[in-house]
């Protein structure tokens, strides 16, 4: 292959001499014509892709011209740069070193199409528009602007305390202008002190995020912050912890997940304690499989679950296959609906005879069997030291191994870990670090309690899904992640740490957010909503049926695989498309000592860093802590108070925690009152 060929290209799969051709070369040009860097890119792009998608074009090609249409699209709101030859489209990549403030600012636009796009809905403007709006509350005429703290006022009270003199006596006099608490968002559950839902109030403020609002699969815990030093409780920030990455390799290797440390790690120290946890955990995982079914229909009989075979694995993954593509035909999405509150053994049954679960089970049984036989074949006949580091100089042996962290990885990714999906202040406590605040809580007890609460009783979906009957884990949430928006090390998480001894506790230890280093920079936040929408049709009429129909359980990031899967068949290269150039810094936060030892089932219980009793203790002593490292420091600067002053809620609104909606048409300035 010459240097040419090597440089990424797209190569639709219609002919060069049909019209769509022609219109591509056409589009091609005017996409080049818009200036990236420009603020009207953003409307001459949008321009040139609805008149693009109107063109009647032949239908067996239509799907596809139009998906490769709105992703070139996409990619020139990000500065790609297109030319083109007569057989296909030279795709090159944006400028990879820029300027950091320049390198935010491209991201910030990145965002803010699918933003923009979303705010011009009108079920979300009217959503908007209706919190805004006053109603009456327990305690007379309020909305979404109660739950706003009227910078004004904030900004005199902070100069009240810098009057006195000693800084003590500053921070005693803090605690009463802002008195943060933590407040978990239920379902149904409304504001004591506005009647508005929880959830109503956390999604408004979630639309004043720089990124679009999208609702995460699995489980997700919102939080709101509050304070209780001022009238209604305003909102000083909000937080969402939700399912995270599966596959995260900075991750991985912080908490002892990655294969090769694993490995490593095994072989460096062989215990009789590492021999039983193979045999144990392998044991368990075998037995956590339904099998009723399969040695039924003799696909696998249970003397060979004792003594697996070649053959007999060769029939697992013969079925698993055939019933992967039977889904893929026929994938019933109705049972396999997510609620699980009085599902019974017999549903769970039925859930794993489906083809799904089938095809997963006879999967994960392969694995799990082969595993067996490779330990067998290395020597794996007693938990010892001397067996152990016998089988992990083998080849089968190692890999058998491996084999078993993966699956129990599997088991705790999803029990024990969260990630930090949402984690900021809004105005005017966003001029006091306020999301610095928000970080710190998160660490709380009170979190890992209401975590226990909401999902201590909940079915596993999917092992419950495997075994044929109902599975519940106990949640110990002894870990979190988060990523920041930006490549550059200045953000909120930036030397956020809640040391032991200043919340109550004990020595020298201490949570941090600790840097793991930057992402690889691929995802698909930067393509537009128009465009996976246009892929979700695309790939609903190829002849082979979908591979992604967003069941829970079919795999991790439908939304990723359904777009890659659309960039494959429209021609482009989709790992260098889908290669974003806007890598994260990945964080870890412990909040147990034992933390691996919990996350590889080797430790029963979590040994917590800060004490977990009382919980809200524990939180109002973080928030002080806060207040000492970060807010005090903050106040004593002139132009910090000044900001926070301009936040106010006299009409009409000029407050940086109200939702800027694209004006769409002329309208009225909503004009509010309200009596401090």
């Amino acid at each position: 292959m010459n240097a040419k060929d090597q440089v990424p290209h797209l190569a639709p799969p219609f002919a060069t001499n049909r019209r769509e051709w022609k219109l591509l070369g056409d589009l091609v040009t005017r996409l080049m014509q818009a200036n990236p860097s420009e603020l009207s890119a953003d409307a001459a792009v949008e321009a040139l892709r609805r008149e693009l998608l109107a063109h009647d074009v032949a239908p067996d090609t239509k799907a596809l011209f139009q998906v490769v249409v709105s992703v070139l699209c996409d990619l020139r709101l990000q500065g790609w740069s297109f030319n083109v030859d007569r057989k296909r489209v030279r795709l090159q990549r944006p400028i990879a070193e820029l300027a950091p403030e320049v390198e935010r600012e491209r991201i910030r636009r990145m965002h803010a199409v699918n933003r923009n796009v979303q705010l011009i809905k009108q079920s979300v403007r009217t959503f908007v528009k209706g919190l805004e709006r006053k109603c009456i509350g327990p305690a007379g005429w309020v909305s979404i602007f109660s739950l706003m703290r009227d910078g004004r006022e904030l900004s005199q009270k902070l100069r009240d305390v810098l009057k006195h003199k000693a800084a003590d006596d500053q921070l005693a006099a803090l605690r009463s202008v802002v008195k943060p608490y933590l407040q978990v968002v239920s379902e149904h559950r409304t504001c004591e002190h506005t009647g508005l839902l929880l959830g109503d109030i956390w999604r408004y403020f979630r639309h004043t995020w720089a990124s679009e609002y999208q609702t995460v699969p699995g489980r997700n815990l919102m939080i709101l912050v509050r304070d209780a030093a001022a009238p209604f409780h305003p909102v000083i920030g909000i937080a969402c912890l939700t399912s995270p990455v599966v596959h995260l390799t900075l991750r991985d290797e912080w908490i002892g997940w990655a294969p090769q440390k694993f490995i490593a790690e095994m072989r460096q120290h062989p215990s009789t304690a590492w021999a039983k946890w193979i045999g144990e955990k392998l044991k368990q995982l075998i037995a956590g499989v339904f099998l009723a079914d399969l040695v039924k229909d003799r696909v696998i009989a249970k003397a060979e679950v004792a003594n697996p075979t070649e053959d007999a694995i060769a029939r697992l993954e013969e079925e698993a296959e055939s019933c992967r593509k039977q889904h893929r035909l026929h994938p019933t999405k109705s049972v396999h609906k997510n609620p699980t509150k009085g599902v019974d053994d017999s549903e769970w049954k039925r859930r794993a005879e489906t083809h799904l679960f089938r095809s997963k089970r006879c999967a994960t049984l392969a694995e799990l069997l082969r595993a067996k036989m490779r330990l067998q074949h290395a020597g794996f006949n007693q938990p010892t030291k001397a067996c152990l580091t016998k089988v992990l100089s083998t080849g089968e042996g190692r890999q058998a191994a491996e084999t078993i962290r993966k699956h129990i990885k599997a088991i705790h990714i999803g029990n024990d870990v969260l990630d930090i999906a949402v984690c900021g202040a809004v105005a005017p406590y966003s001029e006091l670090l306020g999301g610095k605040l928000v970080a710190m809580l998160l660490t709380s007890p009170e979190i890992v309690q209401m975590y226990a609460q909401r999902y201590g009783r909940t079915s596993s979906i999917i092992a419950s899904s495997m075994a044929g009957q109902r599975v519940s884990r106990r949640p110990r949430l002894t870990t979190l992640t988060t990523t920041s928006l930006y490549g550059s090390e200045l953000n909120q998480y930036t030397r956020v740490r809640v040391p032991a001894i200043d919340v109550g506790g004990e020595g020298d230890r201490q949570i941090v957010y600790q840097k793991l280093g930057p992402t690889r920079g691929q995802g698909s936040f930067h393509f537009s909503a128009v465009t996976v929408d246009l892929i979700e049709v695309l790939l609903g009429q190829m002849a082979d049926s979908r591979t992604v129909n967003s069941i829970f359980g079919e795999g991790v990031s439908p939304r990723l695989r359904k777009i890659r899967s659309g960039l494959d068949v429209c021609g482009f290269p989709s790992d260098e498309v889908l290669t974003h150039g806007s890598p994260r810094i990945v964080y870890g936060i412990a909040l147990a000592t034992n933390q691996r030892d919990c996350l590889m089932e080797r430790a029963k219980q979590p040994e917590y860093v800060l004490p977990q009793h009382p919980a809200a203790q524990t939180s109002q002593l973080i928030a002080d802590y806060w207040q000492r490292r970060w807010l005090h420091g903050r106040i004593l600067r002139t132009e910090i108070i000044e900001r926070i002053g301009q936040h106010t809620l006299v009409s009409p609104v000029q407050h940086g925690a109200r939702v800027s909606l694209p004006r769409i048409f002329e309208e009225e300035p909503l004009f509010f009152h309200q009596d401090r």
